[in-house]
């Protein structure tokens, strides 16, 4: 078939639709929302964080080392007490979907973990409560956390 005895496709018009749209008085209030919901009562969202934290929670954590062949693992106290047993009251798998449920969620991005120590070694390490802490600016740079009432400072170690 030579190019001049080729049909040309050409589409009709497109249908014009109007935008009109009924709403009784009755079903009006079905359409208006209650207010804001923020995104942590959402259940898509919750279920896609609790997905997240599953899955970053069942991930080994590995406390490495600079060195000049390159980055080595470090097997000692500090990662054993990280990576198996972070504190006596939750596996580290529950441990580790708290910080990050507290980080996408109710904590916006920031979670505040408690180190309890025992005669200067770390005995564990205790997520606190996102609706709980405060950071209070404390002049130009500095900042104190304000968690139930209590007031601790970064550089002060003994105030925990």
């Amino acid at each position: 078939m030579s190019r001049r005895n080729k049909k040309k496709n050409i589409r009709p018009d497109p249908q014009k639709r109007s935008n009109y749209a009924a709403v009784m008085p009755v079903n009006w209030e079905s359409l208006l929302s209650a207010g804001y919901t923020p995104l942590s009562q959402n259940p898509e969202i919750i279920s896609a964080v609790n997905k997240i934290a599953n899955l970053i929670g069942s991930m080994t954590i590995h406390l490495m080392e600079n060195s000049k062949n390159g980055d080595q693992r470090i097997s000692n106290a500090l990662s054993n007490l990280v990576d198996i047993h972070p504190n006596k009251y939750m596996t580290r798998m529950t441990w580790m979907s708290s910080i990050v449920r507290s980080l996408l969620l109710e904590g916006d991005g920031n979670c505040v973990l408690y180190p309890r120590t025992v005669s200067g070694l770390i005995e564990g390490i205790y997520p606190l409560n996102p609706g709980s802490v405060s950071f209070v600016p404390n002049g130009d740079f500095g900042y104190s956390i304000l968690y139930n009432g209590k007031e601790y400072f970064p550089e002060d170690s003994n105030s925990y």
